[in-house]
């Protein structure tokens, strides 16, 4: 019989699939500095131009100069046309700006995102065919990333991925369990994970689009603007954001979806297992079945902050290694 203590726990922590987890996690962060830079341009920024609109529309900034060092500053061409600005023209500003902003995430940002999504999803699934003993399908999965393409994004990520970090990235806990079944489990709380971190996600996506519009709309009312302008001023830069966030929470839904029809489909199976009403030929070719659709996740799912990781992580692997604890008991019992 062939344990996990020969492979998966062994193989986990071996030089080369450290160097895989480390690739794809620096991969996976170059994306998501690329998407915070998206999200800065669609919330701080707009935030600001609503100040200013605030401000000129009011008359604050002319007063302001009318006084002390500033009075120069009226002697400026520029800046006069800058504090006489109409509403109207800047209305066409701030339209013009979330428009271009959308242009600019749809031909740009979110290709290079993609791209690299697919390079860190690819990586994590040759990791997975290693560790889990399971067979690299070109057809499925694409080509396999280059050694040479691994080593560069694991030589990036040096500094803030260490081994201690990366290493045991499956429970220990069913080192004791024959291969095919200790496979099944890792992949089964595989997706319970996923599918935590993205409801906690989603959570924090509609606090940030909430708050994001009840400043809009207080700086809108302290303007007295018309519809005209609220839609100018307040929609349309709001645009990139409104277009990521509504991406972004369908994307995690339909991810949340398969996930769970996934796990539900284990969960019998599991069943099976218990009874022992199932093969381990068959086992095995469940899990490569269940191992595709974890590869479609990690590739077309949207990314999830770190920090939001962080936050649960402890409490994730407390669970993890609980359920790994649970699976043993009732795989023994039976």
């Amino acid at each position: 019989m062939i344990t996990l203590i020969d492979n998966i726990i062994n193989k986990q922590n071996s030089k080369i699939n450290i160097k895989r987890l480390r690739a794809q996690r620096t991969l996976y962060s170059s994306a998501k500095k690329l998407i915070v830079f998206q999200l800065f341009l669609s919330i701080p920024c707009v935030i600001l131009l609503s100040f200013v609109v605030l401000i000129l529309s009011k008359g604050w900034l002319t007063n302001i100069l009318n006084t002390g060092y500033f009075v120069n500053l009226q002697n400026n061409g520029w800046f006069v046309n800058l504090i006489n600005l109409k509403p109207l023209d800047i209305a066409w500003v701030m339209a013009s700006y979330g428009v271009s902003l959308t242009i600019l995430d749809v031909i740009f940002f979110n290709q290079i995102i993609e791209s690299k999504k697919d390079k860190a999803a690819r990586i994590q699934q040759l990791f997975d065919c290693d560790v889990l003993s399971l067979n690299w399908n070109d057809i499925a999965y694409g080509r396999i990333v280059q050694q040479e393409d691994i080593e560069k994004w694991s030589n990036k990520g040096l500094k803030k991925h260490s081994q201690s970090e990366l290493s045991d990235w499956y429970s220990k806990s069913v080192d004791a369990l024959p291969l095919e079944v200790g496979r099944f489990i890792c992949q089964s709380i595989n997706c319970w994970w996923d599918t935590e971190v993205r409801r906690s996600y989603n959570k924090v996506v509609y606090i940030v689009g909430i708050a994001l519009l009840f400043i809009l709309f207080i700086i809108a009312s302290a303007n007295n603007l018309s519809l005209q302008n609220f839609l100018s001023l307040v929609v349309s830069p709001m645009l990139p954001f409104v277009i990521f966030s509504q991406k972004a929470i369908s994307d995690n839904y339909n991810a949340i979806n398969r996930l769970i029809v996934i796990k539900e489909a284990q969960d019998q199976m599991w069943s099976r297992i218990l009874t022992k009403n199932i093969t381990l030929n068959e086992l095995e070719n469940i899990s490569h079945t269940v191992q595709l659709g974890i590869f479609n996740n990690r590739k077309h799912n949207p990314l999830i902050f770190d920090w939001i990781y962080k936050l649960s992580k402890n409490k994730n692997e407390n669970i993890m290694n609980q359920s790994a604890e649970e699976y043993l008991e009732q795989y023994t019992m039976a």
